[in-house]
Formats: C-alpha cells, structure tokens, sequence
C-alpha cells in the first residue's frame, strides 16, 4: 500500500504529540481560560488565602504534611478528570454525539462536543499540574513550616505559585461535576421531551467557555 493511501486511512486519525493538544485545543481557548470564572477566582482566592494563613493555623502546617496531603487529593481528582472524559467518549448515543458534533457556539472554533472534552482533559492537566506543586514543594524543605517566619523569598514565590495552582486544580474539578450534572440535565430533557436522535444540538450549553 502506497504511503499516501495509509496517510489517508484510518491511522491519520492517530494520536498526535502534546504540543498538538495545545496549540489546537488550548492556545485558541487561551483568551477564554484567562477570563473563565475557574481563572479570574483562582487570582482572588489565592490572594486572600496567602495573606490570611498568617491569621490561621494553616501557615504553622509542615511542607511534608501538605505535600501529601496534596499528592492524595491529585491523586483522586485526575481519576475523576479522566473517568469523566471516557464517559463522553462512550456515550451510547450517536445521534446525540453527532448533533452535539456539528454544533458550534457563536464565535468558537471548535464543536460543542470538542469543547465539552476539553473541559474535562484540561481539567485532568489541571490536576497534574498539582502534582508538579508538589514536586516544586520540596524545594520548601520538609519540616519547615508553611509560612516560616525566616523564610527566604524564593520560598515565598514557590508558595504563592503552589497556591495559584492548587485552588485553580480544585476549581476545575468543580467544574467537572458541574459540567457533568449538565450534560445529564440535557440527555434527560432530550429524552423526556422527543426521541433522543432529534435532539437540538442549540439545547447544548456549554459549562467551560
């Protein structure tokens, strides 16, 4: 078989690097990430809880304690990311997936259905990027105090980008939920309302963006 038959074959269709993940997934949503409410609470929230732990007995917690603590909790919410993306990918349905397929939102480039993966992978990044916190953490030491009164500015830096990164992976994960109570709401109203293969894909709202 000639290569340019296989290039056009099912294999074209194959996985491709992460950098096509973001340059086609996530830079054309990158406006959209930056002023998502997950996003703009993440900024408020970190602030608050940085400037507030100094008040609380979360600033006298050990480095090695939340580092665990934050490994279990990554742990959990990448598995609840993933599992819910192959629950969208198996959806039973197929006249539901390709009406949601060929829907697009005003002003998007991609599907409704593209979006909605999108929710849930990026998510899934979200909560690794949790686990690269947790690596940076050990540059804190281990049992020094959260917000040590001698420590240096590097760890002050290493601790508000940690914070940053955490809320927005807790921030994203509720938004899965959300996201996935909607799409049951949808599929429950198609249903209920006509046979689901009619289902208008303009019924689709989209969690994310």
């Amino acid at each position: 078989m000639a290569e340019s038959d296989r290039e056009d074959g099912p294999q074209a269709n194959l996985p491709r690097p992460p950098t096509a993940y973001y340059l086609g997934q996530v830079v054309p949503r990158l406006r959209k990430i930056l002023w998502h409410w997950t996003f703009v609470l993440t900024i408020m929230a970190s602030i608050c809880l940085y400037f507030c732990a100094r008040w609380t007995s979360f600033g006298d917690v050990s480095i090695a304690s939340l580092r665990s603590n934050l490994t279990a909790y990554a742990a959990l919410s990448f598995g609840a990311s993933i599992g819910s993306c192959v629950l969208v990918l198996t959806l039973p349905n197929r006249d539901f997936i390709r009406a949601v397929s060929l829907h697009k939102l005003e002003g998007s480039c991609h599907s409704s259905y593209s979006d909605l993966l999108f929710v849930f992978t990026f998510s899934a990044m979200a909560q690794l990027a949790t686990i690269g916190a947790v690596v940076a953490m050990y540059g804190l030491g281990g049992t020094e105090q959260v917000l040590a009164d001698h420590a240096s500015l590097s760890h002050h830096v290493l601790l508000i980008l940690a914070v940053v990164v955490v809320v927005f992976s807790v921030l994203r994960l509720v938004l899965v939920v959300t996201t996935l109570s909607q799409l049951g709401v949808v599929i429950e109203n198609a249903a209920n309302r006509y046979d689901i293969k009619d289902v208008d894909a303009d019924d689709f709202i989209m969690g994310d963006d």
